[in-house]
Order: structure tokens, then C-alpha cells, then sequence
């Protein structure tokens, strides 16, 4: 996990505390989405990690056919 993804969830997960007593609905829909972008996103490059390993250099976006 990057240090970019850690912080962003840290941040959303921070929010998401603040908005959901304050029934701020809109913007708790907000943060839940990005909260699962960037879930997404861990994913897919958890994934590319996976289908790399063993390879001597992989680029982003590189999978194995």
C-alpha cells in the first residue's frame, strides 16, 4: 500500500466518523465512494503485484496473458 493510499484512507475514515453522527447524508455517500475507489484501486495493484512476482521487471499495467 503507498503512503498516498494509507493517508487517503486514514483521511476518509476520519470523515466518515465526523459526517455519520451529524447525519450528513450526502457527504457520507460522498466519502463512501471514494472510500471504495480507493479500495479499488489496492486491489488492482495488489493484483498487479501478485502477477508480477517472479518477473525480472514488470511495468504498471503489465499482466500476465
Amino acid at each position: 500500500m503507498s503512503v498516498d493510499n494509507e493517508e487517503t484512507l486514514a483521511w476518509v475514515e476520519q470523515s466518515l466518523k465526523q459526517a455519520r453522527p451529524q447525519e450528513q447524508a450526502r457527504l457520507t455517500g460522498l466519502l463512501e465512494a471514494v472510500q471504495a475507489e480507493v479500495a479499488f484501486e489496492l486491489k488492482l495493484l495488489e493484483a498487479e503485484r501478485v502477477s508480477c512476482a517472479g518477473l525480472a521487471q514488470c511495468e504498471p499495467g503489465l499482466r500476465r496473458g
